[in-house]
């Protein structure tokens, strides 16, 4: 797999429901920082000599503060099942379609939140249009057309 994007900016995925890998721009592409206390996932863990996904509650994700900390990416998770609270690498963590649409949503619309913030009036938030339209001031005083003398052109031949 490739960790920097092709020529078209999509990144290579492996998708852990049917190990299918796929191109993804990189609004399809859940950055590691979204994965916070509180959020479930699954992880992937061995029993009988079979790779299994089991569904985990992040507890404690890495700082940000701690460089060295953050480039590990170890984060502190707990079964759903037993309440067993273990460590795992971030490698070991899955999400599944369901877990990243709502990732994404959430992504999306703190995205469109703040450019919400961006914009000076409310009206100018419902529609293009209006932003447009409150640039210019609506209260203009007619003014009555006035007449300029005309050139006239010369048909002289020479």
């Amino acid at each position: 797999l490739h960790y920097e994007p092709d020529a078209s900016g999509r990144y290579e995925v492996v998708f852990a429901e049917d190990g299918a890998i796929r191109k993804l721009v990189t609004t399809g592409i859940i950055p590691l920082c979204n994965l916070v206390a509180g959020r479930k996932c699954l992880t992937r863990n061995v029993k009988d000599d079979e790779e299994v996904l089991e569904e985990v509650e992040i507890v404690e994700a890495p700082s940000s503060n701690d460089a060295q900390n953050w480039m590990e990416a170890i984060f502190t998770i707990r079964d759903t099942n037993n309440e067993n609270t273990s460590k795992s690498s971030w490698q070991k963590l899955v999400v599944d379609s369901n877990q990243a649409k709502a990732l994404q949503v959430t992504t999306v619309n703190t995205v469109r939140d703040v450019n919400a913030d961006n914009i000076a009036s409310t009206e100018g938030r419902r529609s293009r249009a209006a932003r447009h339209t409150a640039v210019y001031s609506t209260n203009v005083t007619p003014v009555m057309p006035t007449r300029t003398a005309r050139r006239h052109s010369s048909t002289s031949i020479y």
